[in-house]
């Protein structure tokens, strides 16, 4: 947008009988301009349920967020840097698929691309389920030890750099509020399923400024 004009737009705004009686005024655009103004902001992705590492099979609902975008089928998702047919501002994943790990990335019409977030579907007996693998200072994320095909975990051990923090003898989510830079770490958990003893994979979440 030319800075020249931003003066007369804002004449324009305050007093909008001028359109009508100032044959002198440019032609202004306000549709463009309001898809200029709201491109100053990002979509947004979020998750539900809000794990970034599933089991194959399972399901997981991609939202894609904007301020006060009201519009359907506006919305422009990418996986892997392949551009969906999905249009609506939800993405389902029904029956997770190793091909559905990787880069989600979404745009509403008039914003910016979102951040990507990354998911990974796995096959395993146990698996260390995160909200998040790359946290701010001072924000929080939840950790959940979670057992293959919804099996019930007994005596969830959660582990931080192999050592031992945290016993339950059923698997509830465990939540760091508040992250410092000292919870940042590799995490894993222990577990019994079906009377079997399981080691999940080690995930590395990182806490920075």
């Amino acid at each position: 947008m030319d800075v020249d004009l931003i003066p007369m737009l804002i004449t324009v705004l305050l007093h909008p009988g001028k359109l009508e009686t100032d044959a002198n005024l440019p032609f202004i655009d306000f549709a463009a301009l309001g898809v200029m103004l709201t491109a100053t902001q990002k979509s947004v992705v979020s998750l539900n349920p809000p794990w970034i590492r599933i089991f194959t099979g399972e399901k997981v609902t991609l939202t894609c967020h904007a301020n006060n975008s009201l519009q359907e089928n506006s919305t422009k998702w990418f996986h892997n840097g392949s551009i969906s047919d999905v249009t609506t501002s939800h993405l389902d994943i029904v029956s997770a698929t190793i091909q559905d790990s990787g880069k989600y990335i979404c745009q509403k019409q008039g914003f910016y691309k979102s951040k990507p977030v990354y998911l990974e579907v796995m096959r395993d007996w146990l698996l260390l389920q995160t909200s998040a693998d790359m946290v701010l200072d001072n924000e929080s994320f939840d950790i959940r030890c979670h057992g293959w095909n919804n099996w019930n975990v007994h005596k969830v051990i959660y582990y931080k750099n192999d050592l031992a923090f945290k016993y339950y003898y059923e698997s509830p989510k465990y939540s760091i509020r508040n992250a410092k830079l000292n919870d940042s770490g590799t995490y894993h958990c222990t577990g019994y399923l079906r009377r079997l003893n399981y080691t999940s994979e080690k995930l590395r979440i990182t806490v920075i400024k």
